[in-house]
């Protein structure tokens, strides 16, 4: 095998790697929403229902539980939430309740659902219980009913579910049901209402793995944040970074200057009380406390003490600072989790000239059991790399230094010996409690920046700006095509957004059914390399692609326009090379972006394929009777703006009927996976 097909296959193994990784993360995230660590701080259905019977106690602040819709409002996206149980089968509405009561953020034990929106997708999949479970075996919900229920129909309707086709639907029911079972089994939901224990048995490791596998394979598995996610996690990284952990900084400053962090177990001992101190060590900024102490008053020695312990306090506020840290860094480098556990300070490095770069040590995918990965310099915008050193700072005294590891817990008196450290799970933990943000994982950070350099939403392209300290938006995307994880992320979002989209183009353009000088560019790249645009290569080609266009600080934009029509674009437009979709035209302000909506047929970036050939002539059709019966009130401008259409149509037309185009490329039908 040469050098250039051992890379690609290399490149797809890697791409295949995230893939499966993010799935993993997700699906584990999902086992612990339906029967994770236990919150016990969250029971209360069944003494409520002891107090109301009736059902008349508030689930939010407009619904009561015994109401036939519930209404929340989502906070992460501002607009209402609605739940239903207007259902026809007997008891079912009962048993939906009961389940989905602890699928709201305030109520689940299982302490991982924080929005109301996954409250409603996860209790949108309880209609599977009736439709593989109840409905086949001619059940319905009562309790009598209920008790019927045995292990081989509940391995059965998971059967059913897989066979039906639907993943979604076999993956929904197997949550649904290992839900339903948990909440059973530590007696959260009426007794009449439980499934019984013996019933566990769908819970197995064979099946887990054959869920995990369906998961993998046919789900969106690692979604970008949104908009109001990623100014939650932002705001909140800022506020640690730049508000807290410069008076984190002081206090410690404090604590070394008198010599009381060498006090045995940090416990200071004083017969009248340390003023000083107490004022450094109760740090509260915009009503968040930040850092605190405790105080015991006891006899010593024949006296009256005040026993001060700061310790734990410090690890803490530390640890906040370290989560921040983690979103910034995760955000600009989208580093997978298993390289971000292994990061140390010693691996972020300030040169000469005031720049920050960060040793990452890559494990690709390799057979080579001896292979322990290869270490890259990639370059570290200014402010992340300050904020590493505050943290080295902080971390550097008493025993929080842990060994340099940047992402380690520093109040653990555990000492990290694995020379492959996890990254520790407390950092989603508290990211997801403070910020009340589903499944946070290190891929979704990756698929983000991807996202917004697709999309360009004005807000996050502003924030991603501030982020890598550019004005620039081009210097912006050429500093991140020197990160290859952030090009390879960009490359698989857009070949997942797009993907029917780019397989139609290439396929059209492979079989000479094409028009366009945006698709004249694409035949040519084809024609060098027919064999990168076939099945899984595909991807690698995509990354290529996408990989250019950033070194050139080129946007990256495709969108469908009308039947058979895309605009593919890498231009930066301004008011001196406007595509013909915005000329003339009022634009919103901020960048300037295709309007594929308004797609007219003449312009460079419009790709057009077969399927649109009777849309063409019907609209050739159109405009040649408009010249025809309206010549008399036209002007000469309008008559001219017509024609020009009407010859970009036949062109347009001429080139599709063109079969000659594919057969000098001599290029095979392209293989679409």
């Amino acid at each position: 095998m040469s050098d250039y097909l051992e890379e690609q296959e290399r490149l797809i193994a890697e791409f295949e790697s995230d893939a499966e990784e993010a799935a993993m993360e997700a699906f584990e995230a999902l086992l612990e929403e339906t029967a994770g660590r236990i919150d016990t701080a969250k029971h209360g259905l069944l003494s409520k229902l002891a107090l109301f019977p009736d059902g008349d106690f508030p689930v939010s602040l407009y619904s009561e539980y015994r109401d036939a819709v519930w209404t929340m409002t989502d906070e992460t996206k501002g607009r209402p939430v609605r739940i239903r149980f207007e259902l026809e089968m007997p008891g079912l509405s009962e048993l939906k309740r009961a389940l989905t009561y602890h699928l709201l953020p305030a109520f689940t034990p299982f302490a991982r659902i924080k929005s109301f929106t996954s409250s409603k997708s996860k209790a949108h999949d309880f209609r599977f219980i009736e439709m593989y479970l109840l409905a086949p075996n001619r059940l319905s919900a009562i309790p009598e009913h209920l008790q019927l229920i045995t292990l081989p129909m509940l391995n059965q309707a998971l059967d059913d579910a897989k066979d039906s086709g639907k993943p979604s639907h076999y993956t929904g029911l197997f949550f649904t049901l290992r839900f339903w079972h948990s909440l059973s089994a530590h007696k959260l939901i009426p007794e009449e209402l439980r499934l019984s224990p013996e019933l566990s048995g769908i819970d197995t490791r064979e099946r887990h793995k054959d869920v995990q596998d369906t998961f993998s394979g046919s789900l969106q598995t690692w979604v970008p944040f949104s908009e109001g996610e990623l100014e939650k996690l932002v705001n909140y990284a800022l506020f640690w970074i730049n508000d807290a952990a410069p008076r984190l900084l002081e206090a410690r400053a404090l604590l070394m200057e008198n010599g009381l962090d060498q006090m045995v177990r940090g416990k200071i001992r004083r017969t009248s009380r340390q003023t000083d101190f107490e004022n450094a060590l109760a740090i509260e900024i915009n009503g968040t406390e930040v850092l605190n102490y405790s105080m015991t008053e006891g006899e010593h020695g024949g006296a009256h003490v005040y026993s001060y312990f700061w310790i734990k306090n410090f690890s803490q506020a530390i640890d906040k600072v370290r989560n921040a840290v983690f979103v910034f860094v995760a955000l600009v480098t989208g580093m997978r989790k298993t390289e971000l556990g292994l990061l140390t300070f010693d691996d972020v490095v300030e040169d000469q000239a005031g720049l920050y770069w960060i040793d990452i040590t890559r494990f690709k995918t390799t057979t080579d059991a001896n292979y322990h990965g290869e270490t890259e310099r990639l370059p570290l915008p200014r402010f992340v790399g300050e904020s590493v050193k505050a943290l080295k700072t902080l971390r550097s005294f008493w025993t929080f230094y842990r060994n340099g590891f940047i992402f380690q817990t520093t109040y653990n008196t555990t000492p990290v010996t694995n020379e492959k450290p996890l990254l520790p799970p407390a950092i989603i933990v508290e990211l997801e409690e403070e910020t009340g943000i589903d499944r946070i994982h290190a891929h979704r950070f990756r698929k983000t920046i991807a996202e917004i350099l697709i999309h360009r939403s004005e807000r996050n392209i502003d924030l991603i700006r501030m982020l890598f300290g550019h004005h620039s938006y081009a210097m912006t995307l050429r500093y991140i095509s020197r990160n290859p994880y952030l090009v390879r992320g960009v490359a698989q979002a857009l070949e997942e957004s797009y993907s029917k989209e780019f397989h139609e183009i290439v396929s059209a353009v492979r079989d000479g059914g094409f028009s366009g000088d945006a698709a004249d560019r694409l035949a040519q790249q084809i024609s060098r390399r027919p064999e990168d645009f076939k099945g899984k290569r595909l991807k690698v080609s995509i990354l290529v692609y996408v990989s250019h266009l950033l070194s050139a600080g080129s946007p990256i934009y495709v969108g469908r326009t009308a039947v058979g029509t895309y605009c593919v674009s890498g231009d930066e437009f301004d008011e001196t090379n406007l595509p013909p979709c915005l000329v003339g035209r009022q634009r919103p302000e901020g960048r300037i972006r295709p309007d594929p909506g308004y797609c007219q047929n003449e312009c460079r970036n419009a790709v057009v394929i077969g399927k649109a050939e009777q849309a063409l002539e019907e609209n050739v059709r159109f405009y040649e009777t408009l010249l025809e019966n309206g010549s008399s009130s036209m002007t000469v401008r309008s008559r001219q703006r017509i024609q020009a259409k009407i010859d970009a149509h036949k062109r347009h037309l001429n080139n599709l009927h063109n079969t000659e185009v594919a057969k000098s490329l001599q290029i095979p039908l392209l293989e679409v996976s």
